[in-house]
């Protein structure tokens, strides 16, 4: 399983980098400061947390807690975490 866990690892950081240079071209194009990013997941995985691995039909945090990234114009930056359920 840390080979799984090392790839899944390799596409969040992809993932990241992707962003930046997303952002960086935005910034570029000079419409950065007016451009709304979120970014959504629909599930988690899970990695032998409970024994299963993968995304399956659970509803274990590790399935059912997922980021929502948001930037937009006036929003002041934080790592602000909603307690409530929300939903996509």
């Amino acid at each position: 399983m840390p080979r799984v866990r090392a790839l899944y690892d390799a596409e969040i950081r992809y993932v990241d980098r992707e962003l930046e240079r997303l952002w960086t071209r935005l910034a570029a194009w000079g419409v950065a400061e007016r451009a709304i990013l979120a970014v959504v997941s629909d599930h988690g995985d899970e990695f032998l947390e409970r024994g299963a691995k993968g995304h399956h039909k659970t509803l274990y945090e590790e399935v059912t807690h997922v980021p929502m990234l948001l930037r937009a114009p006036g929003l002041v930056p934080s790592e602000r975490v909603v307690a409530t359920p929300v939903g996509l």
